[in-house]
This record gives structure tokens, sequence and C-alpha cells, in this order.
């Protein structure tokens, strides 16, 4: 097993008892997993603030305050290749706002219902909101509101009859832009073709991952994870589709169940990718420690049989982590570093020693010789918002 080193530690100058809900790069985005080595952050954090943070010594060196009431999202809204100088937040309020991080000034759109997902295609000039409907007796309506940011005056879409609790999840596909990944505390996946107004075709596909969702996303193109909120996880393949190639012959999911026991944790933080491949995080309150586990690749293409490898000699571990409160959020640049928030108020910053490095550059020698056999290739590629 990899340990990785502390290097520095700040609470952001946040009033006592606050959380940082997620951490964000402001460097370009040089490929749909990768961001070049970011010189500032952005930090999601409870007081309803937005902290811009130096990446290396992480002393604050703005900030953006109530950014919203009762906050619950930060995004980028930035093209490939920008640094990115615009952010999106939302919250319980309803409201969606954009921040130009340089001014520290906003604009928004308010839909006036409580909202808990985000998602920005600056290529494509949309914003994306999901609803939350906690306090809410019984399901009911969720809806996906679909904006172009070029006039926020009124939605595009609303699609409102997806999903039945509260949204989790927007993501948009890697390589068709119009397609949406929504998840649910409804336990379903949806993927929505924003272009298409009439709900109904606009649902290319429904996935059940039968528990209430906490994250989904894409590993490649043919091929989505759901992490429930009991932390099962479970890999789905695409359906067939005018831009989506794939077998809807082979079996179209892989469910691996409650995975805390087999990796050893008491939560999972969520999948995050280092390098060109992705890993499964994951805490122990008890041991204080959280652990950065490489997720097997297929041998085939068309495979969805992803595992965690559960090897103690493929694992990075930070002692410490952030003592017995939750991560919330975990950020790896490359080989270089791991950024981690949690519910201490607190983001830390662990270096990578020459060994992790290492174990970094084995991995991606083991992918380029598993594409060799078959594998996936760079088309399939994508990063986890």
């Amino acid at each position: 097993m990899r340990h990785l080193k502390l290097s520095a530690s700040s609470s952001l100058s946040l009033p006592p008892d606050s959380y940082i809900y997620n951490i964000l790069p402001l460097s370009a985005r040089t490929s749909p997993i990768a961001y070049a080595p970011p010189t500032r952050l952005a930090a999601l954090c409870s007081d309803d603030s937005v902290r811009i943070l130096d990446a290396k010594s992480l002393e604050a060196n703005g900030v953006l305050k109530d950014v919203n009431e009762s906050v619950t999202c930060l995004e980028r809204f930035a093209r490939d290749g920008e640094e990115c100088n615009v952010l999106a937040t939302t919250g319980r309020d309803g409201r969606v706002r954009f921040w130009d991080v340089r001014t520290g000034k906003g604009t928004e759109r308010q839909p006036k219902i409580s909202l808990s997902a985000l998602e920005c295609s600056a290529e494509r000039n949309c914003v994306v909101a999901g609803a939350e409907l906690e306090g809410q007796d019984g399901p009911g309506d969720a809806p996906i509101f679909v904006w172009d940011t070029r006039n926020l005056a009124k939605p595009q879409h609303v699609y409102t009859e997806s999903h039945t609790d509260t949204v989790t999840e927007l993501l948009f596909h890697p390589s068709v832009p119009s397609l949406l990944l929504t998840a649910s505390t409804d336990s379903l996946i949806n993927l929505i073709d924003v272009t298409n107004p009439d709900e109904d075709e606009a649902v290319h596909q429904v996935i059940n991952h039968k528990s209430a969702l906490h994250h989904a996303g894409f590993l490649n193109d043919t091929t989505v994870y759901g992490l429930g909120t009991d932390e099962t996880l479970s890999f789905y393949r695409l359906q067939q589709g005018p831009e989506i190639e794939g077998d809807d012959s082979v079996d179209d999911a892989e469910e691996c169940g409650d995975v805390r026991e087999a990796l050893d944790v008491e939560y999972i933080v969520k999948i995050e990718w280092a390098g060109t491949t992705p890993y499964i995080v994951g805490g122990k309150h008890s041991a204080q420690t959280l652990d950065i586990i490489p997720l097997g690749q297929p041998t085939s293409p068309m495979s969805i049989q992803w595992k965690p490898q559960v090897d103690d000699a493929l694992k990075l571990r930070l002692d410490g982590a952030h003592g017995e409160e939750i991560v919330r959020d975990v950020y790896v640049q490359g080989g270089d570093a791991v950024y981690t928030c949690g519910e201490d108020g607190t983001v830390k910053v662990w270096s990578s020693q020459e060994e992790e490095a290492m174990m970094m550059d084995e991995a991606e020698g083991k992918r380029k010789k598993d594409k060799g056999k078959g594998g996936r290739g760079k088309e399939g590629r994508y990063k986890p918002y």
C-alpha cells in the first residue's frame, strides 16, 4: 500500500462548524478526464460562500459571499482548453447564478423551486438544474430545467416526469453533447436528449439502480456507473442509438452490491480519475483514513465487467484524512497531488511521493497494454464532474 503525505491544510477562514462540500480546479480542461496543473481552486462552503484558493499553499485569496441561500452545487463554466473564470452555483433558494471570479459579479435565473443538482456546458451555451424534494411527504415531480445561457429569461425545456424524487446528478455524455445523464433518489438513471422538448421522445434510456442514487456518471462512451446512498455500486451499458455504438445483445448490468466490506471502508465518496485510470474513493471513520482504490478495466471494449482492485498493493492511502469527519470531495491532479475537503471545514493537499507517481505510471502502462488487447480507447475516457 502506498501512503500519501499531507503537504498543506487550510480552514479558509471559515466560521466554526463549517463544512466544505466540494472543490474544483480553475485550470483549463485538457481532455475529458484531465485538467492542466491548477494554480487556483474553488471551494463550495456551507456558509454559502465560494472560496478561491492557491493550489499550493491553500491560502484563500478571494471569496464570493452569499452565492445562494442554502447553497447546494458549484460547477465550472468554461470551454475546453480555457482557464475557468466563471462559476455557476445553485441552492435551495431556487436560484441559478453565474459568478465572474475576477470581479465577484453575478447574474441569475430563478425557477422558484429548491434545486439540488447542476450541470454546465459552455460549448453548448447550456445550463441544466434539477429539483430537490426534501421535506415533501411522498413522491412528486422533480423537474429538470434546461436553459440557453444566452437567454436566461425562461428555460428552453422543462422535463417534469422523469424523476419523482430529489435529483442528485446531472452530467453530459462525453462525446454526444446533447445526451444528458440524470440520477435521483428515486433510484433511476435516465439518459435524455436535451434538444427534444417532448419528454417522452427525449428519454433515450431508463436504468433502475434499485436504491437511491448518490452519484452516477460515465466510465466511457458506452458504460454508466451508479453509486447508491446504501454504497451499492453497479455498471450499466448504454443502449445503442444514432450516435452511440454498442452491442445490445450482451449483458446490460454488472451489480457489485454494497462494496464497503470488500473495500474495507465505511463510506464511499465518489469515483475519481488519476491519470487515465478510474479510482473508487472510500473512507473509514474509525481508522481516520481515506483509500483511493483502482477500478480494474474490462479486457473487451464492449464489456461492463469493471471491478474494484482490492489488492492492498494497488491502493493509495491518506492517513489521518479528515479525522473522524466525512470526506466530501476528492480531486486528483495527475500523479502530483490529491486535494480533499470535508465536514471538518478544511481543505487538504496530499503529496504524491515518487512511489505514488510510479504506481500511476504503471497503471497507465497497463491501460495501454489492455488497449492493445481491445480495451478501452481514448475516445472512451471521461471524467465525472
